[in-house]
């Protein structure tokens, strides 16, 4: 079965920017049940975020990054600080965040797509410590794998300073 997830590698830069375009407008969501699941952010609700942060014994942190949307379609972290180990991370969001068209809405109502400036409270945790995470057919399993998250872990946000 074909995965429905954006795919890791792409050839060409006019490609990608047709890829990059289209992935804006079809990120998967986080609820497989949701109707519109195509047009939802990796999101995890409150009380998911503090059983991840308890079982896995991460500490929250206040970070300071921009928002990359990779040529796949995938949101990552880059941090301020070149060497910092999140660099990369794929990230999941609190379910207060939505996609909207090619940007995410923050819940203060802020827009931020690629290249924003994010100050944040955060986790980096590891992609098997979200719930689902170990399993490859999860949802979360399956579309972290996709933006490697397996390999550059996650960044689990918990507010933003707006």
């Amino acid at each position: 079965m074909p995965s429905r997830y954006p795919r890791r590698r792409l050839r060409s830069a006019g490609a990608a920017a047709v890829v990059l375009t289209a992935a804006l407008s079809a990120l998967p969501g986080c609820s497989e049940s949701s109707a519109d699941a195509d047009r939802e952010l990796p999101t995890l609700t409150h009380t998911a975020i503090q059983h991840v942060l308890t079982t896995s014994g991460a500490e929250a942190r206040e970070l300071s990054g921009t928002l990359v949307v990779e040529p796949h379609g995938c949101l990552t972290w880059r941090s301020v600080d070149a060497e910092h180990a999140t660099n990369g991370s794929w990230i999941v969001w609190p379910d207060a965040a939505t996609l909207d068209a090619d940007v995410v809405l923050l819940p203060s109502g802020r827009h931020v797509g690629q290249g924003s400036r994010l100050d944040v409270t955060a986790a980096y945790v590891a992609l098997d410590q979200l719930p689902g995470g170990e399993d490859e057919a999860s949802y979360l399993g399956e579309y972290g794998r996709a933006c490697d998250a397996d390999e550059r872990g996650v960044l689990l946000i918990l507010d933003f300073a707006d």
